[in-house]
């Protein structure tokens, strides 16, 4: 017998009749970039969180590469993720000049273990990415003091961790930004990859600055000539 691993056909048919209405509307405003759906989306997910800010984006790879940029990661900083992962975590590290830190999981979560976040840092150590995973959220409390300790940023990768939450407050709301997942067989779903950032304590360490975003958005211009996804050029111009 056949059982598929992610049946999306069977979900969309619970629901068909707001959907296609959804798709209707779309297609008939022709909002195929941005426009008051994207932006009623942003809005509804960040009330939803209790944050002031939500961006959408392409893919969940250009999220957390543009989170890093705007952390200001630079050649020789190195960061603190867990070793289990889809490779977008690390890559982008790497791509925003970093160097990835890997660190053991926690085996009752398969969350980072933050014994071995504590044994990784070193001198160079600028920041940790703990990924919640399978909706368990990685150890907070631990992770948040070993940052603070430590002078460290946080960004929580929430990919597959929609709406769960730690203690009474959901993933996404600890750090100083965090990233969401909306690739079709994820915890929450959408019709295509798409993905999110939100920020929440870009004060604290200088992230998210104009300066910051203008250098950021020089690199991207570069990119675009190479990329030609309007979802990612909106992204920008709107930051």
């Amino acid at each position: 017998m056949k059982i598929p691993f992610v049946d999306l056909h069977a979900q969309y048919l619970t629901i068909k009749q707001e959907i296609d209405g959804a798709i209707a509307e779309v297609i008939a405003e022709s909002a195929y970039i941005r426009g008051r759906h994207v932006d009623a989306f942003e809005q509804a997910w960040a009330r939803t969180l209790g944050v002031k800010h939500c961006v959408s984006c392409a893919n969940g790879t250009d999220a957390i590469y543009i989170a890093l940029r705007g952390l200001r990661v630079k050649p020789g900083d190195e960061v603190i993720t867990s070793a289990h992962s889809w490779i977008s975590t690390s890559e982008t590290i790497t791509q925003a000049g970093g160097r990835v830190v890997f660190c053991d999981t926690d085996e009752e979560t398969f969350t980072i273990d933050p014994d071995d976040i504590e044994r990784k840092i070193t001198p160079a150590t600028v920041g940790i990415i703990p990924i919640h995973l399978y909706g368990q959220p990685a150890d907070m409390d631990a992770i948040m003091a070993i940052a603070k300790r430590h002078n460290l940023w946080i960004l929580e990768d929430c990919a597959q961790a929609h709406l769960a939450r730690y203690k009474g407050r959901y993933v996404g709301t600890f750090g100083d930004a965090a990233t969401f997942s909306f690739y079709p067989g994820k915890n929450l779903g959408a019709y295509g990859m798409r993905n999110c950032l939100i920020c929440l304590n870009g004060l604290r360490h200088g992230a998210f600055s104009p300066r910051v975003m203008m250098s950021f958005w020089e690199t991207w211009a570069t990119l675009l000539h190479r990329e030609s996804d309007p979802a990612v050029i909106t992204f920008t111009i709107s930051m």
